[in-house]
């Protein structure tokens, strides 16, 4: 038999990952324990599976050799109702027919975490990571303090750290513009009406349309026009070949968020920020679409649900029972809750901040084993939050290190990385690449905007001292100090392939982008 991974491999009708005296001791649904939804991809592009070197606990499949007791329908029952064929192996009485594992994201994207299930950024390396963008999980397979790491005894090639490699090449470097089709709208229209009130006299005079990310605001650099940055982004209805590296230049968030921020109210109101919203759901049974209006905050494993609200009542027409409800649906945070999880939230802040980029802030700290090392900041405080602990408790059984004692199966380097639930990862579990998708792309490292106070004081001759206080609004904005370069141009970069040192001036090198004065008033002495 050759099958996915089961998040209740190992365990015996007992209920139980270890033999018991006088028990018959049938492992119901494989013998590998693991979690499949984070560790063990079965779906990805290219597989390679090297039995001579490596242990079958590492492979995204499981493979054995099972007796035939009876007819073939005994082990490998067909059901060919509802949806299409499946072969349901040995999990037809406990397992479920309708679960989802990745997905293909509904668009326009959005956020860099919308790719957490769309099983990209996996390959055939070593291990084999489910959800790598957006989480900060390490495998148990590799040392807690490596990325890269060469491991002759369990592969030829080297082990990759999918999830830390792909947040860094990622974070930082990337957004979506959602300057894409809407509807019978081009990319070119969708450009228009949403720069139509910077520039009303050279578009078509209508309100502002807002993008699929609303947290864009239009923005025109010094000497740009709407029409002449059109021109530049879009030919034919379509972006240009440069379009994706000037985009940026015509974009500002909105009331970005700072992930340094040591306020539990802050990070509530942001994590809160879909509270009473619509939760679009095409059921995994009927596959009818439909809107739900949840009255708590949901928290979207995925863009496009395939189940209703994770422990809530499922509708038979919609899919099959309440348990297939879990594997497909999503969660609601209540405010204790969300008041918890804010408040962990805020004491990895302090522990690990402050944080120099996104990158930094979504990856797990590389080094000697610890809670730093094993996850980032935001699943080391959902973990710490409790706010899973709930969820699938009666249809799994913990994973515990003693479960990857038998060297004949496993090799794994950090076990540790690996207990807990072994439904980690399902649509109805919260993680880390959950809250990025809310966070982004408002999240930031940094602030662009500073409050400035100063004081100025002149003594005349008789030693009277007098005293004057001014507050002035800065701004960063996109365009440099030197506007010989455009605000696309990375100053600090190196050309590639040629290695040859960036021909930005030298001024924007040394002083960087320009700051604007928002504002300037004095102050009186009783504001102080």
């Amino acid at each position: 038999s050759a099958y996915a991974r089961t998040s209740n491999g190992g365990v015996y009708e007992t209920g139980q990952r270890i033999e018991t005296t006088g028990a018959v001791n049938t492992l119901l649904d494989g013998r590998l324990a693991g979690k499949p939804f984070l560790f063990h991809n079965p779906a990805s592009a290219a597989v390679a599976m090297d039995f001579s070197r490596s242990k079958p606990g590492v492979q995204p499949y499981e493979l054995n050799f099972q007796s035939l007791p009876g007819k073939v329908d005994n082990i490998l029952p067909v059901d060919s109702l509802n949806r299409s064929p499946a072969l349901n192996a040995n999990t037809e009485t406990r397992g479920v027919k309708a679960g989802s594992y990745i997905e293909l994201p509904t668009g326009p994207m959005q956020t860099i975490a919308d790719f957490r299930r769309s099983n990209a950024f996996t390959s055939s390396y070593l291990p084999h990571f489910s959800q790598p963008v957006g989480n900060s999980l390490l495998h148990p397979l590799m040392s807690a303090d490596k990325a890269v790491e060469s491991n002759a005894a369990i592969s030829a090639s080297a082990l990759l750290d999918h999830s830390v490699l792909a947040n860094h090449a990622l974070y930082d470097r990337f957004y979506f513009s959602t300057f894409a089709t809407r509807g019978s709208n081009k990319p070119d229209t969708v450009f228009e009406e949403f720069m139509n009130l910077i520039d009303p006299k050279a578009l078509p005079q209508a309100p502002r349309v807002p993008l699929p990310s609303q947290s864009f605001q239009p923005y025109l650099p010094a000497g740009k026009t709407g029409v002449s940055a059109k021109a530049e982004l879009f030919a034919a209805n379509k972006p240009t070949p440069t379009a994706y590296q000037k985009a940026a230049e015509y974009q500002m968030v909105q009331g970005p968020f700072n992930v340094n921020s040591t306020n539990v109210q802050a990070w509530k109101a942001v994590l809160a920020s879909m509270n009473k919203s619509n939760v679009a759901t095409l059921w995994a049974k009927n596959a009818t679409l439909e809107t739900i209006a949840s009255p708590g905050i949901p928290i979207l494993a995925m863009s496009l649900l395939n189940g209703g609200l994770a422990g809530g009542a499922a509708a038979a027409a919609k899919i099959d029972d309440v348990k297939t409800n879990d594997w497909n649906g999503y969660r609601e945070l209540s405010d204790a809750q969300l008041t918890t999880l804010a408040t962990e939230i805020v004491k990895q802040v302090r522990l690990r901040g402050p944080f120099l980029s996104m990158s930094e802030f979504v990856n797990r700290q590389v080094g000697a084993e610890s809670a730093l090392t094993l996850s980032g900041a935001l699943e080391n405080a959902i973990s710490d939050s409790l706010i899973n602990n709930t969820f699938m408790t009666g249809n799994v059984t913990p994973v515990t290190t003693g479960d990857f004692s038998d060297t004949a199966l496993y090799n794994y380097k950090t076990p540790a990385a690996t207990i807990g639930n072994p439904a980690a990862g399902a649509p109805g579990w919260i993680s880390q690449g959950d809250l990025m998708r809310i966070l982004e792309p408002g999240a930031t490292v940094r602030s662009d905007t500073f409050v400035i106070r100063v004081c100025g004081e002149a003594q005349d001759a008789s030693g009277k001292i007098t005293r004057a206080f001014a507050e002035a609004v800065v701004q960063r904005v996109p365009e440099y100090v030197d506007p010989v370069d455009r605000p696309s141009v990375n100053a600090y970069d190196i050309t590639l392939p040629t290695a040859v040192p960036s021909t930005a001036s030298p001024a924007n090198k040394t002083f960087g982008r320009r700051m604007n004065v928002v504002s300037f008033r004095w102050l009186s002495s009783n504001e102080i």
